[in-house]
């Protein structure tokens, strides 16, 4: 990862009965706010995706999430077709 770099990372999200806080099936950053639009319920494949900077760091960690730090989430989550790719500035 280069520092100053945009980057964009995408997947795909299918859902089963899915509930929780504001935030409930998504992709993140660990440790940062950024992250994907959510989806909760029972949905079809739905590809969602956020882009960032990675301002000075050379490495970040990515997570697929059901629920977010210190809140619940309940139902089922899959996760395909992850990428993590440097995009123009």
């Amino acid at each position: 990862m280069k520092p100053g770099a945009r980057y964009r990372f995408s997947g795909a999200i299918k859902t089963s009965g899915a509930v929780g806080g504001s935030r409930v099936a998504s992709l993140s950053l660990v440790g940062e706010s950024d992250g994907s639009k959510s989806v909760s319920g029972t949905s079809n494949w739905e590809k969602v995706s956020f882009e960032f900077n990675s301002g000075t760091k050379t490495m970040v960690e990515v997570a697929v999430r059901l629920g977010q730090q210190g809140t619940l989430a309940i139902g089922f989550a899959w996760f395909d077709d992850l990428s993590l790719v440097e995009i123009d500035k």
